[in-house]
């Protein structure tokens, strides 16, 4: 049977499994990681002592609904009641309507969306794409049409098709700028901008039930408790193509994650309609053991393959690649190098009411007993504290993180030969993804934001009143060594134009602090108004004593309303 026939009839069979069993609850849709139902759900978990939402995003419905059902409602008080009464409502009314006379039901949203933007330095520095809060990922649809589709329960369907403008490299350029998200509506192009209709902007499918889950799609991911980003799975994209099966239980799960990437380097004209060409796979393995009920421990293993085609062997949790080494000296790219593999271990524990404490350690390289003496050690340390506690009517959120990110993670230091025996290093090999699709490349980490060589230390806090209003501040001090990946947005295309140095922490460190206010407010069930105001102080910028210290403003207001 050929593979393509062997995808097919599997889907084909979990799909009529799915349907022979109905429950009381939409098992398969899906939620995604900021939603207000996962934010409450976490929230009374706390307040009940109990571990959060499994968080692997986007989540099911089934393990939004497990971990709900074990809040003791009389363990909260009587703000947090309300709060469970209007969850246990909300999810009411969704089981409702799947559960109609012929299993199949709708939903359908037409949001239009306005955002401006406001980027501002004191001493006209220029600032680079990665260097912007507002990232072209977070930068919304001026229109988008989303329909979610639901039958018998166990079966969720999603799409989302959208016109949004082309990312806008004058942004970073200009000294002092303003700017829309709907420059092309009113044919006011900044640096060339122009719209582009994303067909899809999102798209996918979720089958399973309390058990299991199957999806396939094209969504924003990640995976983890980090707040400023994640080791294995960030959200860094616009979007990523994927496919994930997880197998659920009270007391262990499991989940496996494949992505495809193109090559960030768009000048190996990857064929993505014809699908030809190398490709980069990230398959990711996550197992969860909840130990007691307020104590986890979850395990990542996985790797970022180079090759051709997907293949099985690729996905067999049971085959740890740790003979694929990152470094062994100066190594030329040879038989053997097709993976880039990494490790890691996340534990979650509630230590009271409204307590949290998460501590994440992921491996790309570590030497033992012989090994010992090579080198670099390349691995990353998150550890944060969240509290949630009622104040008035409404919830406060507060949370403490700090990350350390060693020069070596995330990097490979494979090098090609040239043909007039220089070295070139091929950053192909590092967890360093993206795609190719037109002017709006979009190349980063694999999995924390900020990469390699990283101190970071973030302190968050936010009032909710309920889902109508919010009113918060951040602030966060980062501190870049000298190693790490300059990517080249000047030419509208994601090539890598600056070799990665091979000092661990020397030379002059990056210093950034910002301050963050933010707030929002729903002024009806169909607009909502957002905004923030960050405010950041940057030290030897690009590592460079001798650029002065200068201050760099960015603002955002959006207005999003939903017109059915």
């Amino acid at each position: 049977m050929k593979q393509n026939q062997k995808i097919l009839f599997t889907l084909i069979l979990i799909t009529i499994f799915s349907l022979s069993s109905i429950s009381a609850i939409t098992s398969a849709s899906l939620y995604d990681r900021d939603s207000f139902t996962v934010r409450a759900i976490n929230y009374l978990a706390l307040g009940s002592q109990i571990t959060g939402i499994y968080d692997s995003f986007p989540v099911t419905g089934a393990s939004v609904l497990y971990t709900f059902n074990q809040i003791d409602r009389s363990s909260l008080n009587e703000k947090q009641k309300a709060l469970y009464d209007k969850i246990k409502n909300n999810l009411n009314k969704s089981a409702n309507l799947i559960n109609s006379s012929d299993g199949f039901s709708s939903n359908i949203q037409l949001p239009i969306t306005f955002e401006s933007f406001l980027y501002e330095t004191s001493d006209n520095s220029k600032l680079k794409y990665y260097e912007l809060n507002n990232q072209f990922k977070d930068i919304s649809p001026w229109f988008d049409f989303r329909t979610q589709l639901y039958f018998s329960n166990n079966v969720f369907g999603y799409t989302q098709f959208a016109i949004k403008d082309k990312l806008n490299y004058s942004l970073r350029d200009d000294a002092s700028n303003f700017d829309l998200n709907l420059n092309s509506l009113f044919s006011i192009p900044k640096g060339g901008t122009s719209f582009e209709i994303y067909q899809p902007y999102k798209i996918g499918i979720s089958i399973g039930d309390e058990h299991y889950n199957f999806q396939l799609g094209k969504n924003r991911l990640s995976m983890g408790s980090g707040i400023s980003g994640n080791f294995f799975i960030g959200d860094n994209f616009i979007k990523q193509d994927y496919f994930s099966f997880s197998l659920l239980s009270p007391i262990f799960s499991y989940t496996l994650n494949v992505t495809q990437f193109d090559q960030q380097d768009s000048s190996l004209n990857f064929a993505s309609i014809s699908f030809n060409g190398k490709q980069q796979y990230r398959v990711m393995h996550k197992v969860k053991v909840n130990l007691l009920k307020n104590l986890s421990l979850d395990v990542y293993q996985g790797a970022i393959y180079q090759v051709d085609s997907l293949n099985y062997r690729m996905i067999i949790p049971f085959m740890y690649v740790h003979n694929y080494f990152n470094f062994k000296d100066r190594k030329i790219i040879s038989e053997g190098d097709e993976a880039n593999n990494i490790l890691g271990f996340q534990t979650k524990w509630v230590l009271s009411k409204s307590n949290e404490i998460n501590f994440i350690v992921t491996f790309d390289q570590i030497q033992v007993f012989e090994s010992g003496e090579e080198f670099p050690q390349a691995y990353g340390i998150l550890l944060n504290y969240k509290r949630s506690k009622t104040l008035g009517d409404g919830i406060v959120n507060e949370s403490i993180e700090a990350v350390y990110t060693s020069p070596y993670l995330y990097l490979n230091e494979k090098y090609d030969k040239n043909s007039d025996s220089s070295y070139t290093l091929n950053y192909n090999y590092d967890h360093i993804v993206g795609n190719n699709y037109g002017s709006n490349d979009e190349i980063g980490y694999s999995g924390y934001y900020y990469g390699p060589d990283t101190i970071l230390l973030n302190y968050n806090y936010k009032y909710y009143d309920v889902d109508d209003w919010s009113l918060g501040s951040s602030l966060t001090l980062r501190i870049h060594g000298t190693k790490g990946i300059n990517y080249n947005n000047d030419d509208n295309n994601g090539d890598i134009i600056d070799e990665v140095l091979s000092n661990i922490i020397v030379g002059t460190p990056e210093t950034i602090i910002s301050f963050t206010p933010n707030g929002s407010i729903k002024l009806s069930n169909n607009l909502f108004i957002s905004s923030y105001l960050s405010i950041n102080y940057i030290k030897n910028h690009y590592n460079d004593t001798s650029n002065d210290s200068f201050y760099n403003i960015q603002g955002k207001i959006k207005v999003k309303l939903n017109l059915f």
